[in-house]
């Protein structure tokens, strides 16, 4: 939310990244997720992508949020637990 509140605040315009800047394993969101939730990650693991190119990371660039005053406070952990609850 503190991201919205600064661009918000601000007056920005344009397309801002609300993300950590750290590449992040989509196998490492899975299974966070399946451990917080007590669940199997397997089955989600076990797809094919739809695309060979299919990427194995995603890494958000925050620059632009950042000239606000903004950064990132929450780990992978603590943001999907929030979203959980």
């Amino acid at each position: 939310a503190e991201g919205f509140i600064r661009m918000l605040t601000e007056g920005a315009s344009g397309a801002y990244n609300i993300c950590s800047g750290e590449p992040t394993r989509l196998v490492e969101v899975v299974t966070t997720l399946a451990a917080l939730l007590s669940a199997d990650p397997e089955p989600v693991l076990d797809l094919t992508p739809t695309r060979s190119a299919e990427p194995h990371f995603l890494a958000g660039e925050n620059m632009k949020l950042r000239t606000l005053g903004w950064r990132p406070v929450l780990t992978l952990t603590a943001g999907l637990q929030q979203v959980i609850s």
